[in-house]
């Protein structure tokens, strides 16, 4: 009678709705996995050197310089120095292509973190309830089990003076036992979800008191909780995101297949003449383009 009066006093405090009146330290817990979480540490560390990726591709190629020394043979005709400075220009680049190709992949990155934050938060959404529902549980029980203590003691003591029976004091007893099992059951219980919250917290310390959920605000219909679901949701950004990335790609690819000019400066010098003056070339990309090309559309079209 005691149990079943004991499961249901509980079950009737975690369901009702309660004011909370410790929720700062659910949030203060939530920071602290935002600020600390292993997980979230190295996801932001990715964005970072996607990001550092990114745009080390937007810039210029490298300028080239090449210098030559010759020896002539027979050696009465002296030497021969060389030197060639060139710069190679693409149409990508100037255009700004690349750029907006860099930034349009750092959106995708950065909701590529969007998307995987909310699935940490929820499992230290989880771990907090969990933490809750131990605390209301071991305060329930604590009630329960200081009850079963000073009835035990009292059926003992009306026994002792003749007006009750062995069997009344051997109930209170088996009260008593039942009373303590469930007790250090829902401490273990407990220890083992708060650690499963520290290490969601990087193992930094967490003290969470709470014993009542906080309220929920009503959702609305289906359709309100779908339209913000769909303007929120990290999956379609994530999604849009990746089209632009491949829309960009594409635009990249075309910009590539344009001829690529390099202007430069030469220089041939010996020991009785020097020739110097500007260098122009071209570069046609006759056989790849085409195929990087056909690669970015089917992207666009994936």
């Amino acid at each position: 009678m005691h149990r079943i009066l004991a499961i249901t006093l509980t079950v009737a405090a975690l369901v009702l709705p309660t004011p909370c009146a410790a929720q700062t330290d659910v949030n203060a817990v939530l920071a602290t996995v935002e600020a600390h979480n292993s997980t979230l540490k190295a996801l932001r560390l990715t964005l970072d050197a996607e990001q550092q990726a990114n745009h080390a591709e937007t810039t210029l190629d490298d300028p080239e310089i090449e210098v030559a020394q010759q020896w002539g043979s027979p050696s009465s005709i002296g030497t021969r120095q060389n030197l060639n400075v060139s710069q190679r220009f693409d149409a990508a680049t100037l255009t700004g292509s690349k750029r907006r190709l860099a930034g349009a992949r750092d959106e995708e990155a950065r909701q590529r973190y969007a998307l995987e934050r909310p699935r940490i938060m929820l499992d230290a959404r989880e771990a907090i309830a969990d933490v809750i529902y131990y605390n209301a549980l071991t305060a329930l029980l604590r009630t329960r089990l200081d009850q079963a203590r000073v009835t035990a003691r009292a059926w003992q003591q009306r026994h002792a003076a003749g007006r009750a029976s062995l069997t009344d004091v051997e109930n209170s007893r088996l009260d008593l036992q039942m009373a303590e099992t469930d007790m250090a059951r829902t401490l273990a219980e407990r220890t083992a979800a708060q650690q499963r919250l520290q290490w969601l917290c990087g193992d930094q310390p967490v003290t969470l008191t709470d014993t009542a959920f906080a309220a929920i605000a009503p959702l609305g219909t289906f359709d309100e909780w779908a339209a913000r679901a769909e303007a929120q949701g990290p999956t379609l950004a994530y999604a849009r995101s990746q089209s632009t990335v491949a829309q960009q790609e594409r635009r990249v690819a075309s910009r590539q297949a344009l001829p690529a000019l390099t202007l430069g400066y030469g220089g041939e010098f010996t020991r009785d003449e020097k020739y110097q003056g500007l260098t122009v070339g071209l570069s046609l990309p006759l056989w790849s383009a085409r195929r990087r090309v056909r690669s970015a559309k089917a992207a666009v079209a994936a």
